[in-house]
C-alpha cells in the first residue's frame, strides 16, 4: 500500500505541469492519514485563474473515481473575495474504511475540476491513542488524541484570528482615537487663541467704557459750560438793553442839545448885537462836540456788545453740535457696552466652569478628610487592641499569682496532713508503751490475781484498743479521705494550672499576633500618613500655586483698575487745569475789558462833570440876568433857564449812573481778582496732585511689569510641565504598542507600563484641571473623555495581548505534543524521522505545510 501511495504521489507530481487544470485550486496541510473520529480541516488557495461562483464546491472522493458525482461528501465554497480559505468536514459525515485512499477536489458548478488534494486515509484508532474527553453537558467522550488536538487547535486558530481581527480594529479605533485627541488639543488651542482674543476685546471694550465715563464726564463740563454761558448771554443780554437805554438816552439828549443849538443860534443872531453872548455859545458848541464823541463811543461799545453777543452765539452752535457728536458717541459705547455685556456673559461661564473645579477640589477635600477619619479610626483600633493586650497581661499576672497562692495552700494541706499523720502515730506509740508498761506490772502481782486480773485488764484492754483501733481507723479513713481530696484537688490545681499555661501560651501567641497586626497597623498607618502628607503637600503645592495664580491675578486687576483711575484721575486734572487755564485767560480778557471801560467811563464822566460846572455857571449867570432883568423892570423869557435846569439834572444823573457803574466794574475787578487767586491756588494744587499721580502711574506700570512677567514664567513652567507629560505618555503609549506588535508582552513590563501610565494620567488629570482653572474652556472636559476612553482601549489592548499570550503558549504546547506524537507513529511503522527532522519537530507544529499534488492523470485515476 505504501508503495502505491509513493507511486501515486510521484504520477501526480511529473503530471502538475502537463495537467494545469488541476493546478488552479491548491490545497494545504494534507495529512497522510487521519483519525477516524477527527473533523478533517481543508485549508485552500485559489490562484488568479479562479474566481468562486455560486455552486462551487469540495468534495470527498474514493481514488479511482469516474464520474464528479460519484463523491462521497461535499461542502460549498464560500464566497468571499480571499484568496486562502477553508473548509471544515464532520467526523461523522466522513467514511470509516481503513483500505481505501481519498482524496479532496475543488468543483465547479459546471463539473469542473479545478484542483486535487494528495491521496490519504483513515487510519483505525489504537488504545494508546484514545483519551477521555468531559464535554460541556457533563457527557464523558472516547476520542483520539490526534482529533482533540487538532480540534482544540482548531479552535486556537480560530481565536487567534478573532483576536488578530479585534487587535486590527483596538488599533484603528485607537488611530482615529488618536486623530480625535489631535483634534481636540488643535480645538483647545483654538479656543484659548479666542479666549486670548476675547480677553482683549474685553479689554479694549473696558477701556472704551473708561473713555465713555470720561466723555460722560465732559459732556457734564460742557453742559456746566453751557450754563455759564446762558448765564453769561443773559448779562450781555442785559448790559445791551442797558447800554440801547442809554443810548436812546443820549440820543434824546443829542437832540435836546440839537434844538438848544438851533435855539441858540436863534438867539445868536438876535443877540448878535450884544456881546457878552459869544463866550456861552462857544461853550455850548463845545459841550455839543463832547456830547457827539460821547454818541460815537456809545455807539462803538454797542458793536462790541453785538459782537460779543454774535461770538457768544457761534459758540453756542459749536457747543450743540459737540453736544450731537457726544450723543453720537454715547451711541457708539452703547453698542460697545452690549458687546461688553456678551463677554461678561462668557466670563459667567468661565465663572460656573471654575466653580464646578472648585467643587470637585472640595470633594478632593471631603475625601482627604474621609482618609484621616479612617486613619484617626485605626489609630483607635490600635488604641483599643493595646490596651486588651494589657488587660490580657493584668489577667496572665492575676492568674499567676493565682497559681503560686494554690501552690503555697496545697504546700500547707500537704505538711498539715504529715503533721497528723506524725501526730495520730505517736499518740498510737505512746499508747503501746502504755500498755506494754501495764502489761509489765502486772507481771509481779500474784499469779492468781494477775490471772483473774489479766482477764479483765485484757477484756478491758481489748476493749480500749478495739476503741482506739475503731478510733485509729476512722482516723486513718479521714486522714486517707482528706489525703484523697488534697491528691484530688492537687490534680485538679495541675489541670488549672496546665489549662493557665494553655490560656498563657495562647495569650502570649495572640499578643504576639496581636504585636505583629500592630506593627501592620503601625506601618500602614505611616504609610497613609505619608500618603496623607503627600496628599496634603499636593494640596497645599496646588493651594499655593492657586492662591498665588489668583493673587498674581487679583494683583494684576487691582494695578491695572489703579492705573485706570490714576491716569483717569491725571487726566481729570489736566482737564482742570485746562479749565483753569482757560477760565483765567478769560477773566484776564474780562479784566482788561473792565479796566479799558474804567478808563473811558472816568474820562467820560470827567468830562461831563467839567461841562455839568459850566452849564451850572452859565445857569446861575442866567438866574443873575433874570434877577437883574427883574430888578430893573425889563422881562426876559425864562424858558431858556428851565431848559438848561432839565439839562443840568439830566447830566447830574448821567453822571451819577457812570459813577455807579465805575463803582460796579471796581466790585467786579475785585471779584475778578479774588476769582484769580482762587483759580491760581487751584492750578498749583491741580499741579502737585498730576505730578504725584504720575510718579505714582510709573510706579503701578513697573509693579505690573514685574506682575506679568512673573504670571508668563509661571504659565510657562505649567506648559513645560504639561510638554514633558504629553511626551512621557507618548513614549510610554510607544513602548505598550510596540511590545504589544512584537507579542513580547510579559506581566511585569505590563505591570510596570500600566503602573507609570496611572501615575502620568494622575499628573495629567491634575494639569488638566488646573488649566482648567485658569482658562474655563469647555473643550478641557471633552479631552479628559478622550484621554479615558483612550486609557479603557490600551487596558482592552493589554488584556487581548495577554490572552494572546496564553493561547500562543497553549499552542505551542499542542504543537509539541503533536511533533512528538508524530515521531511516535513513525517509530512504530519503523520509518524513524532523520537528526534534522527531529531538532525541527521539537519546536514545529505537526501542521506544517505538506507537499500536495495539484493534478492527477486519467492513467492514475485508472
Amino acid at each position: 500500500m505504501e508503495e502505491t501511495v509513493s507511486h501515486v504521489a510521484e504520477r501526480g507530481q511529473s503530471l502538475i505541469i502537463s495537467q494545469s487544470q488541476y493546478a488552479k485550486v491548491i490545497f494545504h496541510d494534507i495529512a497522510d492519514t487521519y483519525p477516524t473520529d477527527a473533523d478533517i480541516c481543508c485549508r485552500y488557495s485559489l490562484t488568479d485563474g479562479v474566481t468562486v461562483s455560486d455552486g462551487d464546491r469540495i468534495a470527498l472522493y474514493r481514488v479511482g473515481w469516474t464520474s464528479v458525482q460519484e463523491h462521497i461528501v461535499s461542502e460549498c465554497v464560500p464566497e468571499t473575495d480571499a484568496t486562502e480559505l477553508q473548509v471544515l468536514f464532520k467526523a461523522s459525515q466522513l467514511p470509516k474504511d481503513e483500505n481505501e485512499f481519498y482524496q479532496l477536489c475543488y468543483v465547479t458548478r459546471n463539473g469542473r475540476v479545478r484542483g486535487a488534494s494528495v491521496p490519504f486515509q483513515f487510519c483505525p484508532l489504537f488504545e494508546s491513542e484514545l483519551c477521555v474527553v468531559e464535554e460541556a453537558d457533563g457527557m464523558v467522550v472516547v476520542r483520539s488524541r490526534t482529533a482533540f488536538t487538532e480540534e482544540k487547535l482548531r479552535e486556537v486558530f480560530v481565536a487567534n484570528e478573532i483576536l488578530q481581527k479585534e487587535k486590527g480594529n483596538l488599533e484603528k479605533e485607537l488611530q482615529i482615537f488618536k486623530e480625535k485627541y489631535h483634534k481636540v488639543s488643535t480645538e483647545l488651542q483654538s479656543a484659548m487663541e479666542t479666549l486670548a482674543k476675547l480677553e482683549n476685546e474685553k479689554q479694549g471694550l473696558e477701556d472704551g467704557l473708561e473713555e465713555n465715563l470720561r466723555m460722560e464726564r465732559y459732556v457734564e463740563c460742557l453742559k456746566q459750560d453751557l450754563l455759564v454761558n446762558d448765564k453769561e448771554k443773559n448779562q450781555c443780554l442785559a448790559r445791551l438793553n442797558k447800554a440801547e437805554h442809554d443810548v436812546q438816552v443820549l440820543t434824546a439828549t443829542v437832540d435836546t442839545l440839537s434844538a438848544d443849538k438851533e435855539f441858540m443860534a436863534q438867539l445868536l443872531l438876535s443877540e448878535n448885537k450884544s456881546g457878552g453872548v459869544g463866550a456861552e455859545i462857544c461853550q455850548l458848541k463845545g459841550q455839543v462836540d463832547s456830547l457827539t464823541c460821547m454818541l460815537e463811543a456809545l455807539s462803538q461799545s454797542k458793536e462790541l456788545v453785538t459782537q460779543e453777543l454774535q461770538m457768544q452765539q457761534a459758540v453756542g452752535k459749536k457747543v450743540q453740535l459737540s453736544f450731537f457728536y457726544i450723543c453720537c458717541i454715547i451711541l457708539n459705547k452703547a453698542f460697545i457696552l452690549v458687546c461688553l455685556f456678551v463677554c461678561l456673559l462668557v466670563c459667567l461661564k468661565l465663572q460656573q466652569d471654575v466653580q464646578r473645579l472648585e467643587s470637585e477640589s472640595r470633594e478632593q477635600q471631603n475625601k482627604i478628610e474621609e482618609l484621616q477619619k479612617e486613619n484617626v479610626i485605626l489609630q483607635e483600633q490600635t488604641l483599643c487592641a493595646e490596651k486588651t493586650s494589657e488587660e490580657k497581661i493584668e489577667q496572665m499576672s492575676v492568674l499567676e499569682k493565682e497559681k503560686e497562692c494554690l501552690l503555697r495552700k496545697l504546700d500547707e494541706a500537704v505538711r498539715n496532713t504529715e503533721r497528723e499523720v506524725l501526730m495520730v502515730t505517736e499518740v498510737y506509740k505512746r499508747r503501746l508503751k502504755e500498755v506494754r508498761q501495764t502489761s509489765g506490772l502486772q507481771t509481779n502481782i500474784i499469779w492468781p490475781e494477775k490471772k483473774a486480773e489479766e482477764r479483765t485488764t485484757e477484756i478491758v484492754e481489748k476493749n480500749h484498743l478495739k476503741k482506739d483501733f475503731v478510733e485509729a481507723e476512722c482516723v486513718i479513713s479521714e486522714s486517707k479521705q482528706s489525703l484523697a481530696q488534697i491528691m484530688g484537688e492537687k490534680a485538679s490545681l495541675e489541670d488549672n494550672l496546665a489549662k493557665a499555661l494553655d490560656r498563657e501560651k495562647k495569650l502570649l501567641d495572640h499578643n504576639e499576633c496581636l504585636a505583629t497586626h500592630l506593627k501592620e497597623l503601625e506601618n500602614e498607618v505611616s504609610s497613609l500618613k505619608l500618603q496623607l502628607q503627600m496628599l496634603n503637600n499636593e494640596c497645599e503645592k496646588k493651594a499655593h500655586f492657586k492662591e498665588v495664580a489668583t493673587d498674581l491675578a487679583h494683583r494684576i486687576m487691582d494695578l491695572k483698575i489703579e492705573h485706570k483711575e490714576i491716569v483717569a484721575n491725571r487726566n481729570v486734572q489736566l482737564q482742570r487745569i485746562d479749565a483753569i487755564a482757560e477760565r483765567l485767560s478769560e477773566l484776564d480778557f474780562e479784566k482788561m475789558k473792565l479796566c479799558c471801560e474804567r478808563t473811558d467811563m472816568s474820562t467820560f464822566c470827567d468830562v461831563r462833570e467839567d461841562e455839568l460846572a459850566k452849564m451850572v455857571e452859565n445857569l446861575t449867570s442866567l438866574e443873575r440876568r433874570q434877577k437883574n432883568s427883574y430888578l430893573m423892570g425889563s422881562f426876559s423869557d425864562s424858558s431858556d433857564a428851565e431848559s438848561l435846569k432839565e439839562s443840568v439834572d439830566e447830566l447830574l444823573s448821567f453822571v451819577a449812573s457812570y459813577k455807579m457803574r465805575i463803582t460796579e466794574i471796581d466790585q467786579q475787578m475785585k471779584e475778578l481778582e479774588d476769582e484769580t487767586s482762587v483759580l491760581l491756588q487751584q492750578q498749583s494744587d491741580a499741579l502737585e496732585r498730576k505730578n504725584e499721580f504720575k510718579l505714582h502711574e510709573e510706579e503701578l506700570h513697573n509693579k505690573l511689569i514685574e506682575l506679568q512677567e512673573r504670571e508668563s514664567e509661571m504659565v510657562q513652567e505649567q506648559a513645560d510641565q504639561l510638554v514633558t507629560l504629553h511626551n512621557q505618555l507618548d513614549h510610554t503609549l510607544n513602548q505598550n504598542s510596540e511590545m504589544l506588535a512584537t507579542g513580547c508582552t510579559r506581566k511585569e513590563k505590563l505591570a510596570s507600563a500600566v503602573n507609570d501610565k496611572a501615575k502620568l494620567q494622575q499628573k495629567l488629570e491634575e494639569l488638566s484641571r488646573l488649566q482648567e482653572q485658569q482658562s474655563g474652556s469647555e473643550n478641557a472636559l471633552e479631552m479628559n473623555t478622550c484621554l479615558e476612553e483612550e486609557q479603557q482601549l490600551k487596558s482592552r489592548l493589554q488584556l487581548a495581548a495577554v490572552e494572546y499570550k496564553k493561547l500562543y503558549t497553549e499552542k505551542q504546547k499542542v504543537e509539541r505534543r503533536l511533533a512528538k506524537l508524530c515521531h511516535k507513529l513513525n517509530n512504530k511503522r519503523g520509518k524513524p524521522l532523520p537528526a534534522s527532522e527531529q531538532s525541527e519537530a521539537k519546536y514545529q507544529p505537526a501542521t506544517g505545510e505538506l507537499i500536495s499534488l495539484t493534478g492527477y492523470s486519467d492513467e492514475f485515476q485508472e
